[in-house]
């Protein structure tokens, strides 16, 4: 009997071994399957395996941490099997992501999967999406049929659950023992390059778990105290304190050339429009084209400040740009692939340009011809101490790319709208989105700039397609500063690109050898000096207060100091970390509150009048309609007809006596309203 016993005691311990095993085994090929579909290669993903084996075992050894789990159920393959599918689909979505967007997929995109949804369409084709919804529903099926006929096994809850709990409490310290070995890393400012050196698998885990900015060593008041005074004395004659000088009131001006002179100085508007995907197509060797794609930007960039400014993405991820020139802050101190828009901006209140003008009596609005709620941007701009947000859903209706695009001139009337309508001087920041792919492979009929030399590439057709869209974006730079400069009033405006754009560049074929880098160009009516510099996008509105001669935050006397770029880096990671999420030692800024008067959509939305139009409909005529405009009575949505600006149409069968109508200005997917008008009572 007790032999009997050892013989079933040693079969089970058998069992369990070969289950391990075969665990392990399943856990490495479905690692390495993964890997392959991520980068559409057998090849790549059987060299990542043999020549960087360490950093693979990191990959299968997350896989089994999400597989492990599983051993719980009794229903044991339905879960390896849901576990599984979970992953071939984010590494598909990943190899999708980095063919139409450049950048790879990221854990914070996942929140982003409505916006995604979106604009699907503008990047794959009607019969992709299509077989894309059939395909999902043939996996759904599977998984059903696998749950309903899969047989249930005998757990040993003890065994499995003290195996797993080692596992959890032991992948720590693998995961420390490898970033201490250099063997992976957590941290790496080019996204691409580190998906393709750590893996798909490792890459997208750290991005879920690393997030915000790691506590600096030596972080203390004393630290910070030492980094502002040792600025101040580079800077003797910066005022650290931002104070409204009694001297600077608005006056009366006869010429905006006499700003420079007057020590009564208006503070002059200031005007940043950032330009999606906006390279200078000049830079790219092995074409030759028909005519200069940029003409008003290289002609302007010979009279005022002008040069390159690095960026913190390729391809995609807009809104790291737009955090680093709004707030002055790098991204390389957060997680890798992290949007602070959303993981911290959307959340609290962050230091900005827009508080440091407030102080100086600036109004702060922004824009963009985009959907409001991407990267979160309807609250992200409030926490950023701007007044008011203009998304596409409050515009104008604008012209539209073949693809779908608002076009960038739909800016020039709102820009120029916010600067008639304030009496102080204006903090305008402006996102631009023409230049936003996919780019399109078919043939181009009428297009302004063309390829003329023998160029055999498949992106021919892309390539021309984003050039003529870089062309009437380079127009709407020329249109822009000459409404603006109409207006008389003293302005600068800056202009830059977000990024490379997604079109198959390398930096073997582009003259400046980099894809890190794109124009910027600081055109002004004031007369301010000249210069030519390359910079980084956290630099930038440091930049513009050194020349404006305004006074200057701790971060931004950094940023224009002449130390060295490693002390400059770890100064920077100090104060950022202050700011965010340390003790605010510097105390540069008091108390951040967000305006309390924030709207979105600059211009109100109002009904003037409710008229019978004929004895069908009802025409409700007003101020600042558009396609987003949506009909309510009595609090209930109505089927409306556009017909200008000013009035909008519904059926006359809709309306009773007493019934109170309004328009509400509804965000494009219709889960926020951003405006309501005043009510009218139908009559």
């Amino acid at each position: 009997t007790l032999h009997q016993h050892l013989l079933l005691g040693e079969n089970y311990m058998n069992k369990k071994i070969l289950n391990i095993f075969i665990f392990i085994v399943y856990s490495i090929l479905l690692t390495f399957f993964i890997d392959c579909i991520s980068r559409s290669s057998f090849n790549e993903a059987f060299n990542f395996l043999t020549n960087s084996f360490n950093i693979f075992l990191y990959n299968v050894l997350i896989i089994v941490l999400t597989l492990s789990p599983c051993f719980l159920f009794k229903i044991r393959l339905f879960y390896f099997s849901l576990i599984s599918l979970i992953w071939f689909i984010l590494a598909l979505a990943n190899n999708l992501v980095t063919k139409f967007r450049g950048m790879p997929l990221t854990f914070y995109d996942i929140g982003m999967i409505e916006n995604g949804l979106e604009i699907i369409e503008q990047y794959l084709s009607k019969n992709l999406i299509i077989i894309m919804i059939l395909s999902s529903l043939l996996l759904i099926s599977l998984l059903i049929f696998i749950f309903l006929k899969c047989k249930k096994k005998s757990i040993n809850y003890f065994i499995n659950i003290l195996l797993i709990s080692l596992l959890i409490i032991s992948f720590p310290q693998i995961l420390n023992y490898g970033l201490k070995s250099n063997i992976i890393s957590k941290n790496f400012w080019d996204i691409n390059w580190g998906y393709n050196t750590y893996g798909f698998i490792y890459s997208f885990f750290n991005s879920a778990i690393n997030n915000g900015i790691n506590k600096p060593i030596n972080y203390s008041n004393d630290t910070i105290s030492s980094i502002k005074n040792s600025l101040l004395l580079l800077e003797p004659e910066n005022d650290m304190k931002l104070t409204v000088s009694s001297s600077i009131v608005n006056y009366d001006f006869t010429d905006i050339k006499d700003f420079k002179d007057n020590d009564n100085k208006l503070l002059p508007n200031i005007i940043l429009i950032q330009l999606e995907s906006f390279i200078n197509p000049n830079w790219i060797t092995d074409i030759k084209l028909n005519k200069n794609p940029v003409s008003n930007l290289e002609s302007l960039s010979n009279e005022f400040t002008s040069g390159l400014i690095s960026v913190p993405v390729l391809g995609g991820g807009t809104a790291n740009t737009e955090f680093e020139v709004i707030t002055g802050m790098s991204t390389e101190f957060f997680g890798s692939g992290e949007f602070p828009y959303n993981t911290i901006a959307s959340k609290k209140a962050i230091p900005s340009l827009a508080y440091t003008l407030r102080a100086l009596g600036y109004s702060s609005n922004s824009l963009h011809n985009h959907e409001g709620k991407f990267y979160s941007r309807d609250v992200v701009y409030q926490n950023l101490g701007f007044d008011s947000f203009t998304p596409i859903e409050c515009m104008s209706p604008p012209e539209r790319t073949p693809v779908g695009w608002a076009k960038d001139s739909v800016l020039i009337d709102e820009i120029c709208n916010i600067l008639i309508s304030t009496d102080n001087s204006d903090l305008i920041f402006g996102i631009s989105i023409q230049g936003h792919g996919g780019y399109p492979s078919d043939y181009i009929e009428d297009k302004e700039v063309y390829i003329t030399n023998d160029y055999s590439k498949d992106n021919k057709n892309s390539l021309e397609y984003y050039i003529n869209q870089i062309y009437e974006m380079d127009q709407f730079i020329g249109n822009l500063i000459e409404a603006v400069n109409e207006l008389n009033e003293p302005t600068i405006i800056v202009f830059y690109g977000d990024h490379f754009p997604a079109i198959g560049l390398s930096e073997s074929n582009i003259s400046i050898r980099t894809l890190k880098k794109t124009p910027y160009l600081i055109w002004d009516n004031i007369n301010l000096s000249m210069e030519n510099k390359d910079i980084s996008a956290y630099e930038l509105t440091s930049l513009i207060l050194d020349k404006l001669s305004l006074p200057s935050t701790t971060l931004n006397m950094l940023h224009n100091s002449s130390l060295d770029e490693k002390t400059k880096t770890e100064y920077l990671n100090q104060l950022e970390y202050d700011m965010i999420y340390g003790k605010n030692y510097t105390a540069d800024y008091e108390e951040l509150v967000p305006s309390s008067e924030y709207k979105i959509g600059f211009k109100n939305v109002k009904i003037n009048s409710i008229e019978i139009y004929d004895d069908n409909n009802i025409l409700i005529k007003g101020e600042n309609f558009n396609n987003y405009s949506n009909v309510y009575i009595n609090g209930k949505y109505i089927e409306k007809i556009s017909i200008d600006n000013n009035t909008l149409s519904i059926p006359l069968n809709y309306c009773k006596k007493g019934d109170k109508i309004q328009i509400r200005q509804d965000s494009t997917t219709d889960s926020t309203i951003f405006s309501y008008s005043n009510e009218l009572t139908f009559k």
